[in-house]
């Protein structure tokens, strides 16, 4: 008895050494996570003192630059909290005092975020976007062959994270493609073969990272392109990022479904022709229009029409005529999502008890302030580096004559596909755009092509925790990272060989 008290004993001793160590060493790298940032700008300020090409506030500005680009990586802070950091240093080293600084996060990138998202989770939460995947999954063309099904599957989450984040689109449509593979096949798996939960856990994330690209209104990032393509001297419009973006999205998907079709979907489904159902909640009975769905309907449409009204007015009247110029005065892009947000919290779903579409706590909850934020601190970080003539400075000082474009624009898509696995999505972009975009305007090349081509690249599907959509799909534990690191390795190789070959068609044609 003593000696089994005495091992109990010994057992708890060593399970709470272990579980003190375990508190050490995460106690050490959040301490360490949280200097790699100061430290991080300290040597850059250090490092640029001698240098010469940069005055004071140049280097601040790229101190500042890399501390919050440490702690984007290591993560000690949230991302919208690191963030606000250049509202802190810079009135405390004296380049910009403190109205001045908090007037730098009047970006239209935040309110377009919270806007888009927001109007998303309206989507979502009034049962439409389950809607659209039924009708679409359930269409006798797309449901007679697994490869069709998996197809429309996929065309569906396309072209609901057109108009949706990717995180948000890849969480709405899980349930529906594992309802899909379950209902093929009850195991979910083959022998020897990929499991079918596998695969329609990895064709969403892809198809929804695919979608992304098509519109302003898809992935965060495609609004951070557009500020930086703004700060440039390129107006953007819904209906100009669309007339790359969409092609660029469909064809991006089309590869995506070729790797998912041969790579991933067992071979014993590939030919053989359904007798099956796929069965949702409501059977086959069809419900009406709820009158919160018709409401989104109407609220999205004004959206969608507004977007696009600017760029058909020039496609109609021409760009310089007074119609064309008024329009874009008074709806450009950014003012969309606003009137969007305010028209969810006016219309009613049950006027006698107060009811709307959204109420305060879904936009407190649901508004994506977090990748808001880290977008807008991404735009106060660009614009200061401009201000205060670091870009120009590194433009100068890089061998432009020397380096050529063929080889420059394959380089950074490189980068920017490898950064975008290891840090946010935003980040990476913003990063990119706040180097490369000045060098690549300087060499004449198609800034609205290379920022489309910049959203393909900017969505990490290669790793678990490449982002929000990718650790989506791999939480919903139908994925294991054997899995995904060997299809993702595939599809980002071939993502990156589609960019650049879309690149060149463009130039060409």
């Amino acid at each position: 008895m003593a000696r089994e008290r005495s091992a109990s004993a010994k057992g708890q001793l060593a399970s709470d050494i272990t579980k003190g160590i375990r508190a050490m060493r995460a106690r050490i790298k959040t301490l360490l996570d949280l200097l790699a940032g100061p430290l991080s700008g300290l040597v850059v300020f250090l490092l640029t003192t001698g240098a010469g090409f940069l005055d004071y506030k140049g280097r601040i500005a790229l101190a500042t630059f890399a501390w919050v680009v440490m702690w984007w990586i290591t993560q000690p802070l949230p991302w919208g909290i690191t963030s606000l950091l250049p509202m802190a240093i810079f009135p405390l080293t004296g380049i910009k005092d403190v109205n001045a600084s908090v007037a730098m996060y009047g970006q239209n990138v935040l309110f377009w975020i919270v806007g888009v998202v927001v109007a998303g989770y309206a989507i979502e939460k009034s049962g439409l976007t389950a809607r659209i995947a039924s009708r679409l999954v359930r269409s006798p063309f797309f449901k007679a062959y697994p490869g069709r099904l998996l197809f429309g599957y996929m065309l569906t989450t396309d072209l609901i994270s057109m108009f949706i984040s990717d995180a948000a689109t890849v969480a709405m449509m899980l349930p529906v493609g594992i309802s899909i593979a379950e209902h093929l096949d009850q195991k979910g798996t083959l022998a020897g073969g990929a499991g079918l939960r596998s695969t329609f856990a990895l064709a969403t994330l892809y198809a929804a990272v695919a979608g992304g690209i098509a519109t302003l209104a898809g992935v965060p990032h495609n609004a951070v392109i557009a500020s930086f393509l703004v700060r440039q001297g390129v107006e953007v419009s819904f209906l100009d990022w669309s007339i790359i973006g969409m092609p660029f999205s469909l064809i991006i998907l089309l590869v995506f479904y070729l790797i998912v079709y041969l790579y991933l979907l067992p071979p014993g489904y590939k030919d053989q022709k359904l007798n099956t159902t796929i069965a949702m909640s409501n059977g086959e009975r069809v419900v009406p229009l709820s009158k919160e769905e018709k409401n989104v309907l109407l609220i999205f449409g004004i959206m969608i029409f507004l977007w696009l009204l600017p760029g058909i007015s020039n496609i109609i009247w021409g760009y310089e005529s007074t119609i064309a110029v008024k329009l874009n005065m008074i709806f450009p892009i950014w003012i969309v999502p606003i009137i969007g947000l305010l028209l969810f919290f006016m219309l009613p779903v049950d006027l006698e008890r107060r009811k709307f579409i959204l109420e305060w706590q879904d936009f407190v909850n649901h508004g994506g302030w977090n990748v808001a934020l880290l977008a807008t601190g991404g735009c106060v970080l660009g614009n200061s580096l401009q201000e205060f003539g670091v870009i120009s400075s590194l433009v100068k000082s890089l061998p432009l004559t020397s380096i050529s474009l063929f080889i420059l624009i394959p380089v950074i898509y490189l980068v920017l596909l490898l950064l975008t696995n290891f840090i946010s999505g935003t980040a990476a972009v913003t990063l990119i755009c706040s180097v490369a975009l000045p060098v690549v305007s300087h060499y004449g090349y198609n800034p609205l092509l290379f920022g489309v081509s910049l959203s393909s690249l900017g969505l990490g599907i290669w790793l678990p925790w490449a982002g929000a959509a990718a650790g989506t799909a791999f939480a919903s534990g139908n994925i294991t990272i054997k899995q995904m690191v060997s299809a993702g390795g595939i599809a980002s190789v071939a993502l990156l060989a589609t960019v650049i070959i879309l690149n060149i068609l463009y130039i060409l044609f």
